[in-house]
C-alpha cells in the first residue's frame, strides 16, 4: 500500500456545487491511477476518515462509487483491493459458460441473465441457461450440463446445492448471490450489509425514527440474513417482520399477507418507513397501503431492494437500493475465468435510487 502521506496532500473542502464525497472520489481515483497497481490493498475506511478529515458516510459514498465503477473490490477477509485489469483473458474466447437459475420468475434474475449474455457476446463465449425446478434432485439438475469440465465453466444464481456436485466433477464454478453457509466456492455478490446500511442511513436522514424491515425473501439465504443483522445493528429500535418465505414461495404474496402485522399495531408504533428485502415486497406494501388509503410517502415511506425495471412504473415510483447488474455480470465472468482457488466473496457496492415512494418523516 502506498504511504498514507499521499492523503495529507488532498484538500477536501465544502464547495458550492461540489459535494465532499465527489471530491474524495475524484482525489482517490487520481491516487489509484498514479500510485496503485492491480491487486494492491487499498486504504481502510478508518484511515481515510482520519487522514482526510471527513465523515465516515462521506468516505463510504466515495468508496461505493469507485466500487461500482469497478476500480475497487471488497474482500471481507482481506480488505478493499484495487482492480485495474478488467478485461477477460484471451483464452476464454470460444469458451462455454453454463448458468444455473431457478425456474421461478424473478425480474432481477432476468436482468442479470441479459447482462451475462451481453458480456459473453463481447468475449465470443457461448452461454447456456440451465433451469432448475421444484422437486428435482441435484443429480437431475447437474445432468443438464452440455460439455465436459475442460470445455465449460459454470455460474450458479440462487441454486447453491448444485455447486458441490459440479465442483466434485471437476467444473470451475462461481456463485452469484446466496452461496449457502460456509461455501468453499468463489462468490460474487451485492454487498447486502452495505445495502441495509444505506437504507437505514437514508431513511434516518429523512427523519424517520420508526422503521420496519419486512423480510419477504427466504431467511435461509445468507444475503437476507446479513440484511437483517445489519439492520438490527445499525438501528436497534427497528422492527423486523418475518414472512417465513420458502425458496419456491411467491415473495410478493408473502409480503402482502404480512402487511397487517406491519401496520395493524398501536398508532404510536406504526412505522413511518418500511424497508423490504426485495422490490416485489415493496410492490406488495404499496398495494396494501393504497387499498387502505394510506398515503405514500406522506404517511409512510417505502424502500425496496433490487431496482428491477418494473419498480420505475409503480405508483408512486419505487425508491430502492439497486444491484450493480453490469458489475455483477462482468466480475462473475472475470472470476470464473481467473486463477482457481480464490474463494473470498467479491462484494460489489449497491446504489440508492431515490424516487417518489420515500420522503420526509411525517410530523406525528
Amino acid at each position: 500500500m502506498p504511504a498514507q502521506d499521499l492523503l495529507h496532500n488532498l484538500d477536501i473542502k465544502q464547495r458550492r456545487g461540489s459535494p465532499k464525497h465527489v471530491q474524495v472520489e475524484q482525489s482517490l481515483l487520481a491516487i489509484i491511477d498514479e500510485h496503485f497497481a492491480d491487486g494492491d490493498l487499498f486504504y481502510t475506511d478508518a484511515q481515510l476518515v482520519e487522514r482526510l478529515g471527513v465523515s465516515r458516510p462521506t468516505v463510504r459514498q466515495a468508496l461505493a462509487s469507485l466500487t461500482r465503477q469497478g476500480m475497487l473490490l471488497r474482500r471481507p477477509s482481506i480488505g478493499t483491493v484495487v482492480i485495474k485489469s478488467r478485461t477477460l483473458p484471451r483464452r476464454v474466447a470460444d469458451g462455454h459458460v453454463g448458468v444455473f437459475v431457478p425456474d421461478s420468475y424473478s425480474e432481477y434474475v432476468v436482468m442479470l441473465l441479459r447482462q451475462l449474455v451481453v458480456e459473453c457476446r463481447r468475449s465470443n463465449m457461448d452461454m447456456h441457461v440451465y433451469y432448475t425446478y421444484e422437486g428435482e434432485s441435484i443429480e437431475q439438475v447437474a445432468a443438464q450440463v452440455k460439455h465436459e469440465a475442460d470445455e465449460e465453466r459454470i455460474l450458479v444464481i440462487n441454486v447453491a446445492p448444485v455447486l458441490g456436485i459440479l465442483a466434485d466433477r471437476g467444473y470451475r464454478v462461481v456463485c452469484i448471490e446466496n452461496p449457502g453457509p460456509s461455501s468453499p466456492h468463489a462468490v460474487v455478490e451485492t454487498d447486502a450489509r452495505m445495502a441495509a446500511q444505506i437504507g437505514v442511513d437514508y431513511l434516518r436522514s429523512l427523519g424517520h425514527d420508526r422503521i420496519t424491515l419486512l423480510v419477504n425473501e427466504p431467511a435461509t439465504a445468507i444475503s437476507v440474513q446479513e440484511k437483517i443483522e445489519q439492520f438490527r445493528a445499525s438501528y436497534p429500535p427497528g422492527r423486523v417482520v418475518m414472512c417465513g418465505t420458502q425458496v419456491w414461495d411467491n415473495s410478493y404474496q408473502a409480503a402482502y399477507a404480512h402487511m397487517g402485522e406491519v401496520w395493524n399495531v398501536a398508532p404510536s408504533e406504526q412505522p413511518t418507513a418500511i424497508m423490504t428485502t426485495s422490490d416485489p415486497g415493496a410492490w406488495a406494501a404499496l398495494r396494501w397501503l393504497a387499498e387502505r388509503n394510506v398515503s405514500v410517502p406522506g404517511r409512510v415511506s417505502v424502500l425496496g431492494f433490487e431496482d428491477v425495471r418494473s419498480s420505475r412504473f409503480m405508483h408512486p415510483s419505487l425508491s430502492t437500493i439497486a444491484h450493480p447488474i453490469e458489475a455483477l455480470a462482468r466480475t462473475a465472468l472475470e472470476v470464473l475465468w481467473g486463477a482457481p482457488g480464490d474463494v473470498c466473496p467479491c462484494l460489489l457496492a449497491p446504489r440508492l435510487m431515490v424516487r417518489e415512494s420515500t420522503g420526509p418523516a411525517p410530523a406525528i
